[in-house]
């Protein structure tokens, strides 16, 4: 994926629905997980403090415990998110709404093969597997030079989500009071998301199927 498709998709995933797909999103962007370890990885093994997440053996695909540091665009992500389910319900029909929303295909594994192929340029191939649990053959084979522009890297690990806050009666994050809002939706000009949406034909994250697309997508 390219840096622009990665920023429409974290735009995308933090307005659609509170929010809710953008623990699982974040993660299996920034961290080097796979998809099965970030769905059974807790809260419990995501320390904030010291930036880390502890993989235990029967997590892994290699059955090799990991602690894998959390890069700091992810780490603001994640104090954002903090305690919202990291899988939520309905997740592949929010990703469905978020990806058609950004006008992004996620196609198999792409998350996680971005994610490896942006650290590599970063911080090197021996790292990289290490911090991910590949093996240094696998990157050299499948991510190594894929993008070689280290200025590209930089914008990559750079992206978080901005103007957004925890809002506990929601169950998710909402914009932050002046942020990202449009003049007509004013006070004593405001109407209703579900008019609005009606009137635009705008996504409101309750699309049951992308059409665009006519084999299902898999996100791992």
């Amino acid at each position: 994926m390219t840096v622009d498709e990665v920023e429409r998709l974290l735009k995308a995933a933090a307005r659609i629905k509170f929010g809710r797909v953008l623990p699982f999103l974040a993660l299996s962007l920034f961290s080097g997980m796979r998809r099965d370890e970030v769905g059974r990885i807790t809260w419990a093994a995501i320390s904030l403090d010291h930036n880390t997440i502890k993989l235990s053996s029967v997590s892994t695909k290699k059955s090799r415990r990991r602690v894998a540091e959390i890069p700091g665009n992810l780490a603001k992500i994640l104090h954002l998110v903090h305690g919202m389910p990291i899988i939520p319900a309905n997740l592949r029909r929010t990703l469905d709404a978020v990806c058609d929303a950004a006008n992004v295909r996620l196609t198999q594994n792409v998350l996680r093969h971005t994610c490896i192929t942006y650290r590599c340029i970063s911080t090197g191939i021996d790292a990289t597997a290490d911090w991910s649990g590949t093996s240094r053959g696998e990157i050299n084979t499948r991510y190594k030079g894929l993008v070689e522009d280290p200025k590209k890297a930089a914008e990559f690990w750079a992206l978080t989500v901005t103007g957004y806050r925890y809002d506990g009666n929601q169950g998710g994050i909402t914009r932050t009071t002046g942020s990202c809002q449009n003049s007509k939706n004013s006070a004593g000009n405001r109407k209703s998301p579900r008019k609005r949406a009606k009137k635009s034909g705008a996504n409101d994250g309750t699309r049951t199927h992308d059409r665009r697309f006519t084999k299902p997508l898999l996100y791992h």
